[in-house]
């Protein structure tokens, strides 16, 4: 039945706003929901597409590589690719001790990539005295008239291929050495550069030069390699 007119309601439009200022209101359909500004206000989620154990595995593939990598001349370390399987895994850390895990492996590859940017930073120092020992060189092979002192003004390094054996880690582990078996340079192979085929053999280097002040002897980071001998004869 239709509610009758209250008292005091003297018109029929006045009666209308009294009904519905009171009739119900139908449900929000968004009521409850959390509002654009409450989403952004949430940390985002990591996103984890690993299990703990693969996660640990990780890890200690990376712990490994490093130290393989390490094990070279500061030269050729490739530490980009581990920054960012390192980084990757920081962000799926979930755990304090995976995040502790992940800080300490970002630390020692931070700090392996300044010992290669001080190393860097040395030979670059140490250019104009290597242009001048090359000069030298090139003084003393005019001097002499044979076929090898002519090859060796062509080249970072000239002589003939021996092994180096040194129980410290990261030490060259080929020289070039004279008739006589003295050590004229070592010599440490660029990445895809395999020295093992030209062992005893005589040879030209070509790479970055550089100064080992332990063994008070040049270095070489050989790029391209040239056989001598059949060049000689």
């Amino acid at each position: 039945p239709e509610p009758t007119p209250a008292a005091g309601v003297t018109s029929a439009a006045a009666w209308q706003r009294v009904t519905e200022s009171v009739a119900p209101r139908p449900a929000d359909p968004d009521a409850g929901r959390p509002s654009q500004r409450d989403e952004r206000l949430q940390p985002p989620q990591p996103l984890r597409g690993l299990s703990a154990e693969e996660f640990q595995a990780e890890v200690e593939q990376i712990r490994m590589q490093l130290a393989i990598t390490l094990a070279e001349e500061p030269e050729v370390w490739q530490l980009e690719g581990l920054m960012a399987r390192a980084e990757q895994l920081k962000a799926q850390a979930q755990t304090a001790l995976e995040r502790g895990q992940t800080r300490l492996l970002l630390r020692r590859l931070a700090q392996a990539r300044e010992i290669k940017r001080r190393q860097e930073a040395l030979q670059a120092v140490e250019v104009v005295a290597e242009r001048r020992h090359r000069q030298l060189d090139q003084l003393r092979q005019g001097e002499d008239g044979s076929p090898e002192a002519a090859a060796a003004g062509r080249f970072d390094g000239v002589g003939r291929l021996a092994r180096v054996v040194s129980p410290k880690p990261g030490a060259p582990r080929y020289a070039l050495v004279d008739d006589d078996g003295d050590i004229r340079c070592f010599v440490t192979p660029a990445p895809g550069v395999n020295m093992r085929f030209y062992l005893g053999k005589l040879i030209g280097v070509t790479g970055t030069r550089g100064y080992i002040a332990q063994q008070r002897a040049q270095h070489v980071v050989a790029k391209h390699i040239t056989p001598l001998e059949s060049r000689l004869r």
